[in-house]
């Protein structure tokens, strides 16, 4: 222990000689130098007596403790040190002391503590950017990306900012998009735009702009995500996976779609993922050599399915356990179950892994698997087939009934002459072995025997005619649906004539379409009547009944999915588009129904939310999901995806005025007059002239107002930017078009004709579309911000946001700054906060978030929410963004009088920040105050100095020096 002390010494001695050049320190270290350690501690206790605090006084505190080392005292030298760690200012003795305490560490978890707050609290000491460096592989993540922040913002360069946008990917990938366009980084920004939910422009980014060709983990979630499309397939199949984990999925992936994963397996080396692809050719050695290994869900499959295959059924059984609920894991716990059924095994731990499946299509089966087990006797666990054959004939049919061995009673009772009394056993078991032709015929006589196996057959044959009059009247309750079922496929009503009870008098009230007399009979709990009751309520639109009536299914059941269509098609007709969202988003993407997915990527279209309508355009395969999927391309500006063939003539319009084609625009045939009109504008603005023939033809054959061709010759001239031409048009215009007046008004407002531009908007918002009325009150509120007319302005942008959201981002920024022009800061603060919450990935969040953040702080209204905003975006922002956010972080934490954190924060500033020179000194005159206050006045006089020797003597800043010099007595 001696020796370890001594050497520590050693490695210090001379770092410490060097950096004490007070004089009034010299004694001390004269002693400590000859390792006369215990005169040294006396010298430096007495410094630290009288200057306890001061510059002087910690450093002899830190000599102090290194005297406490050299005389074999580390718990007291330690304790000296932890203590110094909280007192001290000066950033060269905190680098000395902290890097002494990490040399003294036993924890691990207390070095990673020292290290975060040394370069946390103490901002200037010596290559502090090399010592982040060195240790940040070995911190959690947390103190990694604070740290990586600091390096990004103190550091700034692409590599820190970069390296921070990937450490933020799964927590806050709003910022990892912003820092990978800044830097226009193609990798970080495939992965940010996934992040974000920018479908579109993830896909398209990753298909068109991946410039290495590289497959992330990202785009497998999103294959995933869109039920594996196989146009997403198609296009990451060429992409050359990220690492091991996104080969090995997507080569499940492939295999799961029957395509070749052959490349990507050979590729793989990790001994789970490869077993994984061979489970038919592992041995009982390989299974438990994969026993050993740690536990996870792909080892717990793989011995599952293996010790399945080769008959460990218990084994089997105990790892299908332990599997979580999914789709592709279920599979396997059914497929456990039915063999072990069938080998007559019944236990507790079965009866588990069924309840355990909830992630399944149909979840019937699931249910029928349940009932199975349920009915099991012990007549098939302890079964003897000596004895069992040993009955006579009536009873073995009767057993084989009720142990549902259906197939095995057909055979037995075939040719053979039975009692009547047996026909019902003998009609159901024929019933589920799919013979409904036998049934009939072995009931035709006696139907009232087995009644409702007798009407479920009917509806399975093709022509139940003959049968009709056989129909018996001893129906049950139960078996109304399937005569009503009947009914309907045959289209007789009177087929449940003379049945009574509340069944039949539901379904007879729905066969007459009589709602009123449906709902007297309906029974909530009956999913049938549910099912018809919707239909019937979405045929006569009556919406409301149907959306009240269907909460709460479950899709997962065949019967459930059906009536929650009706239900999604009811909220469609009624416009709830965002309650159709949630409820298709939060189920599992294992339907196999395009309707809903068809009917949600409509709802994400009507509300303008394209990334999420193309995602549920992915998930169909229907010829209406083409189609959307078209206009959300189209609407998006990817024309070049877009496939026409699915466009209507509106759209196919708009595409070839997007393409620039005034020939294509040319060779449409409109469908009626819009068409027309809107083929002449297009082709007027891309052409810059009036397409005389075509206006005559189209004139005359859709019997066009002669006014339009005064309206084309303003496109015309709003082509040219012929402003003169333009303005006496619009004084001698019959009809205002309102596109026309919208897009005159830009040309005029450029003009600098401010009141005609008003005045225009104005005429055209009374003949606009929704979106245009958008655009149109959007330039209002910039007319009325620019005149300084903030509470006019700010009705216009309120209302721009009713219209539409093209606009959003500019529109919540400037309706931020007119409530705070008009001093309303609780309505400022709402929409800054509303932007950086919906454009993370922007650079106006970065402004949006300073911002609140001074605000908050300035009029102290919640400092701790400020210092919350403005930790959240340092290292995010430019440099020159960091500076600020700083200087205000410093401000908040002054506010709380916490004025090391203050300090250390200002120390930042006018370290790291100096090329802005109006922040980095006033950073150095409310850091000299703290100083000051802390019994460090040298350093204080050195700040104020610097400020005069800068920016000269009668600079403000240099004079407010001088007066706080003159008053502290520097």
């Amino acid at each position: 222990m001696e020796l370890e002390l001594l050497e520590l010494f050693e490695m210090y001695f001379f770092i410490f000689l060097i950096l004490a050049s007070n004089p009034i320190l010299e004694v001390g270290l004269k002693y400590f130098e000859k390792r006369d350690f215990e005169k040294a501690y006396q010298v430096f206790s007495q410094i630290y007596s009288v200057s306890r605090g001061s510059y002087d006084g910690n450093w002899a505190k830190y000599y102090m403790s290194l005297c406490l080392l050299g005389l074999n005292d580390t718990a007291s030298a330690l304790g000296n040190l932890l203590s110094l760690r909280n007192e001290v200012l000066d950033d060269s003795l905190a680098y000395e002391t902290y890097r002494t305490l990490l040399d003294l560490c036993k924890e691990e978890g207390d070095s990673l503590k020292y290290i975060t707050e040394l370069v946390i609290k103490h901002p200037s000491f010596p290559n502090r950017k090399a010592f982040i460096d060195k240790y940040l592989g070995k911190l959690p993540d947390e103190n990694r990306i604070e740290l990586i922040k600091i390096l990004a913002s103190d550091y700034e360069n692409k590599f820190n900012e970069i390296r921070l946008g990937e450490s933020l990917l799964t927590s806050r990938p709003g910022p990892s998009l912003l820092l990978a366009d800044r830097h226009k980084y193609q990798p970080l920004k495939i992965k940010a735009l996934y992040r974000n939910k920018k479908f579109l422009d993830f896909y398209r980014t990753l298909s068109r702009d991946n410039p290495r060709k590289i497959l992330p983990e990202e785009a497998v979630e999103f294959a995933k995500e869109t039920g594996n499309s196989p146009l997403v397939i198609a296009s990451l199949f060429s992409l050359t996976p990220e690492n091991e984990k996104t080969a090995f999925i997507f080569a499940n992936i492939l295999t799961r779609q029957n395509l070749s994963s052959s490349k990507l397996t050979k590729a793989i080396r990790d001994t789970l993922y490869r077993a994984y692809f061979s489970i038919p050719k592992l041995s009982i050695e390989d299974l438990s050599y994969f026993e050993n290994l740690p536990p996870s869900n792909i080892r717990n499959y793989i011995l599952s399915r293996g010790y399945l295959q080769h008959k460990y059924f218990l084994k089997s059984l105990y790892f299908a356990t332990v599997l979580p609920d999914s789709e592709v894991y279920n599979a396997l716990k059914l497929e456990i179950f039915d063999t072990l059924i069938a080998r007559g095994f019944i236990s507790q731990e079965l009866e588990g892994l069924i309840r355990s499946i909830n992630l399944y299509y149909p979840l019937s089966e699931r249910d029928k698997r349940l009932e199975q087990l349920r009915q099991s006797t012990a007549l098939i666990s302890n079964y003897d087939e000596s004895k069992f054959l040993s009955l006579p004939d009536t009873l073995i049919v009767k057993n084989l009934y009720y142990a549902k061995r259906y197939k095995e009673l057909v055979e037995f009772t075939k040719g053979k002459a039975m009692p009547s009394y047996l026909k019902p056993f003998i009609a159901e078991a024929l019933f589920f072995s799919g013979s409904y032709t036998e049934v009939l015929q072995i009931l035709e006589n006696e139907a009232w025997r087995a009644p409702g196996i007798f009407v479920r057959a009917l509806l399975k044959v093709e022509n139940p005619e003959p049968y009709l009059e056989k129909i018996p009247q001893n129906l049950s309750q139960e078996d109304a649906f399937y005569l009503y079922k009947l009914a309907v496929k045959l289209g007789k009503p009177d087929l449940l004539k003379g049945f009574k009870g509340q069944t039949f008098s539901f379904y007879r009230a729905v066969l007459n379409k009589n709602l009123d007399e449906a709902f007297k009979f309906y029974i909530p709990s009956d999913k049938d009547m549910l099912r018809e009751l919707s239909l019937l309520l979405f045929d006569q639109e009556r919406y409301s009944e149907l959306i009240n009536l269907t909460q709460g299914l479950n899709p997962l059941y065949p019967d459930e999915l059906e009536i929650f269509t009706y239900r999604l098609k009811a909220l469609f007709s009624m416009g709830n588009y965002s309650e159709i969202l949630n409820e298709v988003e939060s189920i599992p993407l294992i339907l196999p129904s395009n309707t809903i997915y068809d009917i949600a990527a409509l709802s994400a279209i009507n509300m303008g939310d394209y990334d999420r309508a193309f995602i549920h355009c992915l998930r169909s395969t229907s010829d209406t999901a083409r189609k959307a999927l078209s206009v959300c391309l189209l609407k998006r500006g990817y024309i070049d995806l877009v496939d026409t063939n699915y466009l209507d003539l509106s759209e196919k319009i708009y595409y070839y005025y997007q393409k620039k084609s005034a020939k294509d625009l040319t060779n449409l045939v409109p469908e009626n007059k819009e068409d027309a009109l809107n083929i002449l504008k297009y082709v007027t603005l891309l052409t810059g002239k009036v397409p005389d023939s075509l206006y005559f033809y189209f004139s005359r054959k859709y019997e066009i107002d002669d006014a339009l061709y005064d309206i084309l010759k303003g496109f015309k001239y709003c082509g040219k930017n012929q402003t003169d031409s333009l303005k006496v048009l619009l004084l001698n215009l019959e009809f205002p078009d309102p596109e026309l007046f919208y897009l005159a008004s830009q040309i005029l407002l450029e003009a600098g004709e401010v009141n005609l531009a008003k005045e225009l908007l104005n005429q055209a918002l009374t003949f606009a579309s929704d979106t245009l009325k958008h655009s149109i009150f959007f330039r209002l509120g910039n007319i009325e911000a620019m005149a300084g007319n903030y509470s006019s302005s700010i009705y216009y942008y309120v209302k721009a946001l009713e219209y539409g959201v093209t606009y959003e981002k500019e529109i919540l920024y400037n309706l931020s700054i007119a409530f705070k022009n008009t001093n309303q800061l609780d309505s400022c603060i709402y929409y800054l906060e509303t932007l950086s919450e919906k454009y993370p990935y922007d650079e106006i969040s970065i402004e949006a978030a300073l911002l609140v953040g001074y605000l908050l702080v300035d009029r102290q209204i919640n400092v701790d929410k400020a210092i919350e905003i403005l930790e959240s975006i340092i290292g995010i922002g430019t440099k020159e963004q960091d500076c600020e956010a700083l200087y205000w972080l410093a401000r908040a934490y002054m506010t709380k009088q916490e004025l090391k954190m203050t300090l250390s924060l200002l120390k930042r500033i006018y370290t790291h920040y100096a090329e802005f020179p109006d922040w980095r000194d006033t950073a150095k005159l409310d850091a000299a105050k703290i100083f000051v206050y802390h019994n460090h006045q040298d350093v204080a006089k050195r700040l104020y100095e610097e400020i005069i020797k800068a920016r000269g003597k009668d600079d403000p800043a240099s004079q407010q020096a001088l007066e706080e010099m003159k008053f502290f007595k520097l």
